[in-house]
């Protein structure tokens, strides 16, 4: 008995003895730990924290509407680049954006117009055409030309036997006795003296007739007037009668 305490004791004293070693071999602070351990505790600053409030850039697509409603999505008639902030912007005049969420705009076609901030492209109406790229309205039908559809790129230009005189026309109308029309003809042209012409529509001079003899024809003239009575007329395609001879009767 006496030996194991004898035994326990010197185990005792060699578990001090290693903890002491062990102590005494704990390497020691350097002079910039040291220095370290002199200075005083400093708590975070707070305010030098990222701001977790902080609005972050929003996506193309979106603008920032504030810190209620954060990054809302950009709509029709709008774009949104990267960081779109408080509003979105709308589109250029010539562009359209017919979709939510668009960083950028549609150029609008021809025969279409896109007025500022459209949210599609709209057809030229009727007496109207477009021929370019990114416009934001439609020119007015030229003279002797008809824009009959929506949507018109090129005008169509009066067929033979009709006309048009007036800008902005949807139809052509059509040509007037006395007169021919050729393909996109502004004014009728009336037929000349000696010739008449008595339907509507004629497409060419040669629908003109000459005048037939015994009576005579002015320019423009939709049938021929008989010569009156005491005058006559022995040739065709003339523009007046002659008087009769002495001694002769005409009627």
């Amino acid at each position: 008995m006496a030996q194991q305490d004898t035994q326990a004791q010197a185990q005792g004293k060699g578990a001090t003895a290693a903890t002491q070693a062990q102590v005494h071999t704990t390497e020691m602070p350097t002079v910039e730990e040291e220095h370290l351990l002199d200075q005083a505790f400093v708590p975070y600053n707070v305010e030098t924290m990222p701001d977790e409030t902080t609005p972050q850039p929003c996506m193309h697509g979106k603008f920032w509407a504030g810190e209620e409603r954060g990054c809302v999505t950009c709509s029709t008639g709008h774009y949104c680049p990267e960081g779109t902030l408080d509003y979105q912007f709308p589109c250029p005049a010539g562009t359209y954006n017919d979709m939510m969420g668009q960083w950028n705009c549609t150029i609008c076609p021809p025969g279409n117009f896109c007025p500022e901030q459209s949210s599609e492209a709209t057809l030229c109406p009727l007496g109207k055409f477009n021929a370019y790229y990114g416009m934001d309205r439609c020119m007015p039908c030229p003279v002797g030309h008809r824009c009959s559809v929506e949507g018109l790129m090129e005008p169509e230009s009066c067929t033979a036997g009709k006309w048009q005189d007036e800008f902005g026309s949807a139809e052509c109308m059509e040509c007037v006795e006395g007169h021919f029309c050729v393909d996109g003809t502004v004014q009728p042209a009336a037929c000349p003296d000696g010739q008449y012409n008595p339907m509507a529509g004629a497409v060419s001079n040669e629908d003109c007739i000459s005048c037939p003899a015994g009576s005579y024809c002015l320019q423009g003239a939709h049938e021929p007037w008989e010569c009156p009575p005491g005058t006559y007329q022995e040739f065709a395609g003339q523009t007046k009668c002659s008087d009769c001879p002495p001694g002769s009767e005409c009627w």
